[in-house]
């Protein structure tokens, strides 16, 4: 079973925005998986790394939309992107150290930061998406 089920009450635009939503979701959902399945940590931080560079290439795509709308929350916008991004470098530290019970810890935090964030945070900018 999937850490995070995709709902369709998840999207926001029905394009570009969902469809980077539910592959954050999906890498998320695999990188969980190979926590559950103890994979050996070095392969296990690829995924990490993977989940990272991908929620970076994405929240620079959101940023810089949110800017050409005029998106009048766009700073704080990108201080809650950057949390995220603090998280999973956390985890990876930890792993790198050898913490075991650590990531599913922090897996709870960035499984419930991503849907908050989905469905809440960028739901605020979504009617600015139309303009």
């Amino acid at each position: 079973m999937e850490y995070i089920q995709w709902q369709p009450a998840f999207n926001l635009d029905g394009g570009k925005i969902d469809e980077q939503h539910r592959y954050l979701v999906q890498i998320l959902n695999e990188t969980y998986e190979m926590m559950m399945k103890f994979v050996k940590n070095e392969h296990f931080i690829i995924k990490l790394e993977e989940l990272r560079e991908y929620a970076e290439k994405h929240f620079q795509f959101e940023e810089a939309l949110m800017e050409s709308r005029g998106y009048p929350d766009f700073r704080n916008h990108c201080g809650i992107h950057r949390e995220f991004i603090g998280e999973i470098d956390e985890l990876e530290r930890k792993i790198r150290k050898g913490k075991k019970s650590a990531p599913a810890e922090i897996f709870v935090f960035l499984r419930d930061w991503l849907l908050e964030h989905i469905q809440v945070t960028d739901r605020k900018y979504a009617p600015y998406l139309c303009t």
